[in-house]
This record gives C-alpha cells, sequence and structure tokens, in this order.
C-alpha cells in the first residue's frame, strides 16, 4: 500500500484550521504607521512621506516584508493626494519568514484642494493714501491671512465687519470669505521704491502657497523721497532697501550689472551699476519646490518667481544629508550651488543645479533626500539677505 504525503506551508494550514499563529507556537508581526497620524487633511498634490515599521515579537526571523498599500518600503513610500476626497485609507502589513501576516495598520486622511492665491504689482503715485488692493484666492478656503507691509500701513474700508480682523499687534489682517469690506495701502510717509505683502488662504491647519502684491510708489517729481540717488553732486536719500528687514551675514562680494536701469536717483548723481535689488519671502522673490525627481544625469530643476518689478542677483546652494564630523559639527553630504542669479523684474524661471558622483550614489541609496535651498541677495547696503526652503529630492526612476 503505497501512502501519499502532502506538505502545505504553514500560513495555508493556519488558514485552513482558522487556527492563530500562536497556537502553532508563534506570534504575528506587527505594523505601525507613525506619520501621518488619523484624521490627518492635506492640499491635492502635496507631498506627504510617510513613516512605518514592524516587527517580528517572536524574535527568531526577521520580518521579511513591511510594505505599504502601494508595495512601498518606509524609506521611499509617500501619501497619495492625486485625488480629492474624504476619508481615504492608507495601511501597511507586515509578513515574517514563516508566511504569517500582521493585523493591518490602517490610518484615515482627507484631502482638498489647495487654494491659489493671485498676485498682483500695482505702482502707486507718491503721497496717495488708501489705494484699494485686491487679494483673491480661488477654491475652497476658511481664512485669508494677509501679512502687513515693510513700508507701509493696511486698513479697513469697513472696521465694522464682523468677518474681518486686524492684529492689534502685528497689523495682520483675517478675513473669511463671508467679509464684504475692502483693504487699502498707504505708504509710510517719505517712503518710494518697493513694498510686499504677503497673503495666503487656510484651511483647517492648512496654509497654502502665499500671493504676492508688489507695490512700486514712484518717486515725486523732482527726484526727491526715499528712493533719491546718490553721489556728490546729487541730491535725495540713499536708495530704498525694498522691503528688506532681516540683515544676515555680511555682503557675499555679488558684481554689479551696469546693463540693467537702476531705479530712482536724484539729480547730478550717478547709480550705474549699483542697482536697488531685494530678495527674501517678504520681498517678492519665492522658491516653492515640494518634490522634485532627479534625472540619472544628475541635473534637477528649482522654479524660482521674481514678482517685483526690479531685478535681482543672487546665489543658489542647495544642501542635505546632515552629519556629525569629528569636531562635533553638522556638515552636509550633499551640496551643490548656482554663484550668480540674475532675475529680471516679474521674471519666472527655472534653475538647473548638478550633483557630483558622492551625492548620486547617496541618493541612489536612500531612494529619496530631505534638503535645504537658501537663496542670498546682497543689497545696494552691502548686507545680505536670505530666504530657506525645504524639498525633497527623489532618486530617478529605475528602469
Amino acid at each position: 500500500m503505497i501512502e501519499e504525503r502532502v506538505c502545505l506551508p504553514i500560513a495555508a494550514v493556519v488558514a485552513a484550521l482558522a487556527l492563530p499563529a500562536s497556537a502553532l507556537g508563534g506570534t504575528p508581526p506587527t505594523a505601525v504607521i507613525s506619520a501621518p497620524t488619523d484624521g490627518e487633511v492635506f492640499w491635492q498634490g502635496e507631498t506627504v512621506e510617510t513613516e512605518f515599521a514592524c516587527d517580528d515579537p517572536d524574535g527568531d526571523a526577521a520580518v521579511v516584508s513591511c510594505v505599504d498599500d502601494e508595495g512601498h518600503t518606509s524609506d521611499v513610500a509617500t501619501l497619495d493626494t492625486t485625488t480629492v476626497g474624504n476619508a481615504q485609507t492608507y495601511t501597511v502589513k507586515a509578513t515574517d519568514s514563516d508566511g504569517v501576516e500582521s493585523p493591518v495598520a490602517s490610518i484615515s486622511y482627507d484631502v482638498v484642494p489647495e487654494p491659489v492665491c493671485a498676485d498682483d504689482a500695482p505702482t502707486i503715485p507718491y503721497g496717495t493714501a488708501d489705494t484699494p488692493l485686491a487679494f483673491a484666492c480661488d477654491s475652497t478656503w476658511e481664512t485669508m491671512v494677509i501679512d502687513p507691509p515693510a513700508h507701509g500701513t493696511l486698513a479697513l474700508t469697513d472696521p465694522s465687519d464682523p468677518e474681518a480682523t486686524v492684529d492689534s499687534g502685528t497689523g495682520a489682517i483675517t478675513l473669511t470669505p463671508a467679509a464684504t469690506t475692502g483693504i487699502t495701502y498707504t505708504p509710510t510717509p517719505g517712503h518710494t521704491g518697493g513694498d510686499v505683502i504677503h497673503y495666503r488662504a487656510t484651511k483647517g491647519a492648512l496654509s497654502s502657497s502665499d500671493g504676492t502684491i508688489a507695490i512700486f510708489v514712484t518717486a515725486p517729481a523732482g527726484g526727491g523721497g526715499d528712493a533719491g540717488g546718490g553721489g556728490d553732486g546729487g541730491g535725495g536719500a540713499p536708495p530704498p532697501n525694498f522691503g528688506i528687514d532681516e540683515p544676515d551675514a555680511p555682503g557675499i562680494g555679488l558684481p554689479p550689472i551696469p546693463s540693467l536701469p537702476s531705479l530712482g536717483g536724484g539729480s547730478g548723481g550717478s547709480t550705474s551699476g549699483n542697482i536697488p535689488t531685494a530678495f527674501g519671502t517678504s520681498t517678492g522673490v519665492t522658491l516653492k519646490p515640494t518634490s522634485i525627481r532627479v534625472t540619472p544625469r544628475g541635473t534637477f530643476t528649482l522654479p524660482l518667481r521674481n514678482a517685483n518689478p526690479f531685478a535681482v542677483t543672487g546665489t543658489l546652494t542647495v544642501t542635505g544629508a546632515f552629519r556629525t564630523n569629528r569636531k562635533g559639527r553638522r556638515v552636509p553630504q550633499l551640496r551643490t550651488r548656482d554663484p550668480e542669479i540674475l532675475l529680471e523684474g516679474r521674471e519666472t524661471t527655472k534653475l538647473t543645479l548638478s550633483l557630483d558622483d558622492d551625492a548620486m550614489r547617496l541618493l541612489e541609496a536612500r531612494r529619496k533626500l530631505k534638503v535645504i535651498a537658501e537663496l542670498r541677495i546682497q543689497d545696494v547696503e552691502r548686507t545680505t539677505r536670505k530666504v530657506r526652503d525645504r524639498f525633497v529630492l527623489r532618486a530617478p526612476k529605475r528602469p
């Protein structure tokens, strides 16, 4: 008599007998999602990195698989925010070497469209008070927050509007969609040149990208006011700083740009090659990357926009993958820079940078790196100004 035997995987036996894995001497692995948390809300298209981990309490064989619902491991996983909708789910599951699966870890999240706030660049005659300004954000939002300008004041045309509030300390204005009041701008007495207002829409804890109102106040007849030129033969005050209010490090020695016209200037003085420039989140130059894919050649592009009516010059440096050296100092393993940036007034462009071989190997190994972009500009007073933004560099797609 011939006896037949059939061997089944342990996981199949567990399923067939409806027995827990512990009945066979083992404990199921575990999966935990640490970020984001359950119930959060995100903008459509926002890059949201997830963090999760799996463990095998048995302590014998390591977890064989620890992936999310798209098959991604924790080092490259991101939330799917491509589709607007409520109560979307994100799951993670672990599998151990015996084929036993963990209970599914799950969170729920909402995706809403991000409002786009319009830019504007009005020109205001010198000495003009209470100029109406337009602020507009599309899509659905709960509040609009308007930052105060550096060289002027904002006012409500209807201070009694219950849907509008003015912060008594900062001067920032907050509106709801039901607000009917208008908003006006009055420059500081004697001010000419640039001033910038940033504003954004909010929904819950989310804030949209900024809209920018880049104001230019003309000089009075005869060249007086803040923006007067200089030189031995000319009157007037020094050139304006166009809303720059946060000095940083010493000047970086950027060369003059004699081919561009200067702004302002009194009679007799020359400002050729000494152009009033401005830079920073309070001055209308914005860098808004989120997640950028590096090409197989090691290059990537950054969008840069100058909403000001005047030119800016500066440097751009991108750093990331910081480590602590022997002296206890944090140093970047990834660093690339563009030493000479020139943006004409109201210009939008893309800057292309390159990674060296070491940085590319590091990016290929980790698949994504959080980096910092820092833009610096030198004003006419030889003071360096800067703005920083964070984003994610992603490795080239695998063939």
